[in-house]
């Protein structure tokens, strides 16, 4: 996990994650893992954290961070 936190808002973390999502490269020895890149806020992390429910936050995510 990466956090990276203080953003001013939401299109900030939007263009943040957009910048990252475009330059960045896995390392060769994980290029064959999964992994998802995603924005979520403190009070979200901290109900995905208590629920585990991955597949609802994405949803949620699509909706709210188009790509």
């Amino acid at each position: 996990m990466v956090l990276v936190n203080d953003f001013a808002g939401k299109n900030e973390a939007s263009a943040f994650f957009k910048l990252i999502s475009s330059t960045f490269q896995l390392p060769e020895g994980l290029k064959n893992e999964n992994f998802i890149s995603l924005v979520i806020t403190k009070e979200n992390f901290e109900i995905f954290y208590e629920t585990k429910d991955l597949d609802s936050y994405l949803t949620y995510f699509g909706r709210n961070y188009p790509q």
